[in-house]
Formats: structure tokens, C-alpha cells, sequence
């Protein structure tokens, strides 16, 4: 969210373990994507009913993974 002079304000945080290197959203914000370099792991987010996002996914992408896009027609890529 962007306060009045248009800077983003913190809404929460979130427990991502790895260190993501990369997040990524969809553009209404129904997915947040994660890539941590250091675990290798891919993490999905998804706003929970109290509006605070939870896992619902995640997956070993291999070492290094460094970042994660969402393609055109919604689906992921990892780079």
C-alpha cells in the first residue's frame, strides 16, 4: 500500500526462510512469489481472509535460485 505521499508503508512481515533474493506479485496481488537464492526454494503466497498473506506452495528450484517472473498468461517462470 502507498500512503498520501506515495511511499509504500509496511502491511506485514512475513517468515520466508532462505532470504528470498527476488519477490514477485501478480498484478492484482492474488500471488506473491519468492526466490531465495540460498535455500533454492520457490514459495507461493496467497492473501488469507484477514488480508495477511500465508504459504501455499513451495518447491525446490535447485542452487542459486535468483529470481521469479510471472508470464503473460499467469503462469510462473523461474530465471
Amino acid at each position: 500500500r502507498f500512503d498520501a505521499f506515495g511511499r509504500l508503508t509496511l502491511r506485514e512481515k512475513i517468515p520466508c526462510p532462505g532470504g528470498p533474493a527476488y519477490v514477485s506479485s501478480t498484478e492484482d496481488g492474488s500471488l506473491v512469489l519468492t526466490a531465495s537464492y540460498g535455500s533454492g526454494e520457490v514459495r507461493v503466497y496467497a492473501p488469507r481472509e484477514n488480508g495477511s498473506y500465508g504459504l501455499i506452495a513451495e518447491a525446490f528450484a535447485g542452487e542459486n535460485a535468483h529470481s521469479v517472473e510471472w508470464t503473460g498468461d499467469g503462469r510462473s517462470r523461474l530465471l
